[in-house]
């Protein structure tokens, strides 16, 4: 066995950038694999709903290491901008204001996810009587 890790098809020698293009990957598959619906039962929904509430539920934290992260770089005179008009502790501070509002959408997205898939958990394939 190599020294790599994979679990749930994840490589954990990624980098962070590179876990995210994976997610918009998986996110891309799943647009593919249901258009049209190609799903077998209202279970089947439910089950992915319940996913993406999860992943919705996740993203806040990361965005508010990213947004940590950027602050302490900042902080430290670490970054710099690429134009010399630009000023890295506006650019800092525009990108925090937006991952932050960003945080906020995510778990209103989560929310909505969680109570769509609440709704779904009632729900069976009707019995084929043919």
């Amino acid at each position: 066995m190599s020294g790599r890790t994979r679990r749930a098809g994840v490589d954990e020698d990624s980098s962070p950038a590179q876990l995210g293009w994976q997610a918009a990957q998986a996110i891309r598959t799943l647009n593919h694999r249901t258009h049209p619906p190609a799903l077998a039962d209202p279970a089947e929904i439910c089950q992915l709903l319940a996913a993406l509430a999860a992943t919705a539920d996740r993203l806040p934290q990361l965005l508010g290491q990213l947004s940590r992260w950027l602050q302490t770089e900042q902080a430290a005179d670490r970054l710099r901008a690429d134009t010399p008009t630009a000023h890295p502790a506006q650019i800092t501070a525009t990108a925090v204001g937006d991952l932050t509002r960003a945080a906020r959408t995510a778990n209103r997205l989560g929310e909505a996810l969680d109570s769509a898939h609440q709704h779904l958990a009632h729900l069976a394939a009707a019995a084929d009587d043919s």
